[in-house]
């Protein structure tokens, strides 16, 4: 079972993607301008009673509440601490990237488009998770495009892999959380 994220800390996350969509190319008073945005976010969050540390970082926004809440959005590769036992297709261009960590229990998303179709990165999930077990699986094709959801798990990971394309591009979602 995944744990969620508390109300104020999925808003304040939500919050700082604007920040984050502005800090490609930075200059040094740019940089600057981050940190100072950083300590004002903590002292409203102080006001409001929460404990909580920023970090804006190259072209992600990290916040960690004092109850070890955190969450990381933004970035083009994998998110840190992705599974090594987790495949991901390589073909897959990151375009978003996040992890949350509540209750000690992590989750990381990746969103992203296939140079292929949608059968065929579905294919290459079957595939890779052969040994883990399937726990749910479901196709829609049309002349419009197709749909496919599959979920996995091994024990130990939680696997959701939701893929939607048509003949021009395919768009995928992977999301891997920690089992309880």
């Amino acid at each position: 079972m995944t744990r969620r994220l508390s109300p104020f800390m999925l808003i304040l996350a939500l919050a700082a993607l604007p920040v984050l969509l502005m800090s490609c190319g930075k200059s040094f008073s740019e940089k600057m301008a981050e940190k100072v945005t950083e300590k004002i976010v903590e002292k409203v969050a102080e006001s409001e009673g929460e404990d909580i540390d920023i970090d804006i970082s190259g072209d992600s926004v990290s916040i960690t509440s004092d109850s070890g809440e955190a969450v990381t959005i933004g970035g083009t590769k994998l998110p840190d601490g992705w599974p090594r036992s987790v495949p991901f297709n390589d073909d897959v261009e990151i375009l978003y990237s996040g992890s949350t960590n509540a209750e000690g229990v992590s989750t990381w998303t990746v969103n992203g488009t296939f140079d292929g179709g949608a059968e065929e990165l579905y294919n290459y999930y079957k595939s890779e998770l052969t040994g883990w077990e399937q726990t749910g699986d479901s196709s829609m094709t049309s002349e419009e495009g197709a749909f496919y959801t599959l979920q996995m798990t091994d024990g130990t990971y939680e696997m959701s892999v939701i893929i939607t394309g048509d003949a021009k591009e395919t768009a995928a979602v992977v999301t891997v959380s920690e089992t309880e």
